[in-house]
């Protein structure tokens, strides 16, 4: 168990970190305990591929401070759907975060609010959530919890 914590802290210090948008999904469902199940927003690399509506294999990356998702002509374990705007889309596979207790506004949030997390890539495979936040203007702006991030 401490080599996962220690890969995983390793991780967390050398992948690339962004914050995504996110949708929750099954948000009251009571057998899901303190677990939100979130579905990341995605720009899409180059043009001409995407087609509204189709779904689509990915690999994700971070380029200019926004997460990516290029194309993957090989499935490579995660797939999205394109938005009606083809330059767009959202991650199939919801990634789970647990919510620590407590975390100031998370309660009385609506399912409207706009909810931000930020994740760290690796170069295959799903995101890795870090922590929550929602935009205040043009920044994105952590959700208080117990325990804070010491990156800031």
């Amino acid at each position: 168990m401490l080599s996962l914590a220690g890969k995983l802290h390793w991780d967390r210090a050398r992948l690339p970190r962004v914050w995504a948008a996110a949708r929750t999904v099954d948000r009251n469902q009571p057998i899901r305990g303190r677990y939100l199940h979130l579905q990341l927003e995605v720009d899409l690399a180059g043009s001409g591929v995407w087609k509204s509506g189709v779904t689509f294999p990915v690999r994700l990356a971070v380029r200019e401070g926004r997460l990516v998702a290029d194309y993957a002509p090989v499935p490579a374990g995660l797939s999205v759907r394109v938005s009606p705007d083809e330059r767009t889309g959202v991650l199939l596979e919801p990634l789970a975060y647990f919510v620590p207790d407590p975390v100031a506004g998370l309660p009385q949030r609506q399912a409207t609010d706009d909810l931000w997390i930020e994740v760290s890539v690796p170069q295959a495979g799903p995101p890795r959530p870090i922590r929550l936040g929602t935009r205040r203007g043009d920044r994105v702006e952590p959700l208080a919890s117990r325990w804070p991030d010491k990156r800031g």
